[in-house]
């Protein structure tokens, strides 16, 4: 998991500055998160 996680943070952090959508690609990406931890 945490590899994974370093993984999409260097990722999203590269799209949001590029893209400046960082508050809202994370709002997507923390309810994603959410539903997998609930599937789990």
């Amino acid at each position: 998991m945490s590899y994974n996680n370093t993984f999409l943070r260097i990722l999203i952090g590269k799209w949001g500055h590029t893209h400046k959508n960082y508050g809202y690609f994370m709002a997507i990406y923390s309810k994603k998160i959410g539903v997998l931890n609930k599937n789990h």
